[in-house]
């Protein structure tokens, strides 16, 4: 039996596609289908009326009063822990999910090299911007944090692990990334490039601005992650080697003479995620998420 998490901040259109594709997923056995409403929209319930889903689903519906994702996502995982299950996938409210994913992960899982397993969220769009922030690993190694866009895990991993999204990172970003890695202590995480999950595309995504405040974002938060796994020495030092090894990336995404536009794009988010990477140790946060 699996559990498949789902937050939504309430947009429609996107989240119709999403539980529309999640209800083609190729799986004989049970589903349990939880769905978090993080909005005022009382228009959300009605997709999972209106979605015609397979016998094997389960269908399970909250409203989560309590504004933010990592409530949200609270308030999924509690429900799931509460309920029978073999393993527990993760996705995002802005993502399609191919028939096969499911196929994909549980090759891998068979093969019992890892209790949780991610791998990529690719743009459905030809925006640049979510082009190059893109996230890329090499397949089957092993890596230290998951997004909740695309994972697989052992639902017993779950249930005894009692971890939660983190309440500081409400308005910063990246309570996925360290709720993942506190697990990633004790449980190997695996990349699988072959379950890919597909990102539909938001228009507030197509400037450079977002893009540029995305990755200041992404690196100010650096300090705050690490300081909630390790003591406040480890935490520096990992922050300055951070720092110095995505200035250093930025320099050699120069190189690329093949697409000056992708590359110049790729030095300056490395860039500017250094210098948010670095600031951090000394308090600097950007508190906007989106």
């Amino acid at each position: 039996m699996i559990n498949i998490l789902l937050c939504t901040s309430g947009n429609l259109k996107n989240l119709r596609r999403c539980v529309f594709s999640i209800s083609k997923i190729n799986y004989k056995k049970k589903i349990n289908l939880i769905l978090i409403n993080n909005s005022k929209n009382t228009l959300v319930k009605n997709i999972l009326t209106n979605t015609k889903f397979k016998k094997n689903f389960n269908i399970f519906y909250k409203n989560e009063k309590k504004g933010g994702i990592p409530n949200a996502r609270n308030a999924s995982i509690n429900l799931s822990r509460k309920l029978k299950s073999d393993y527990t996938c993760f996705f995002d409210d802005d993502c399609i999910i191919p028939k096969n994913w499911l196929t994909q992960m549980i090759k891998i899982k068979d093969l019992k090299l890892a209790k949780i397993i991610t791998g990529p969220q690719v743009p459905l769009s030809n925006n640049i911007y979510e082009k190059v922030i893109a996230r890329n690993e090499k397949h089957m190694s092993e890596v230290k944090w998951a997004a909740t866009n695309n994972v697989f895990i052992s639902s017993q991993v779950l249930k005894k692990e009692k971890i939660f999204f983190d309440m500081d990172l409400l308005n910063i970003g990246g309570s996925d990334q360290l709720f993942f890695l506190k697990l990633s202590k004790k449980y190997k995480i695996l990349w699988n490039e072959d379950a890919k999950v597909y990102e539909m595309s938001q228009n507030i995504r197509k400037n450079f601005m977002w893009f540029f405040y995305r990755n200041i974002r992404f690196g100010s938060s650096s300090f705050i992650i690490y300081r909630k796994n390790y003591n406040l020495y480890l935490s520096i030092i990992i922050c300055c080697v951070k720092s110095l090894k995505e200035l250093l990336v930025s320099i050699i995404s120069l190189v690329n003479i093949f697409n000056f536009k992708y590359s110049i794009l790729k030095s300056i988010q490395y860039i500017t995620r250094s210098i948010a990477t670095f600031f951090s140790i000394f308090g600097f946060v950007v508190k906007e998420y989106k």
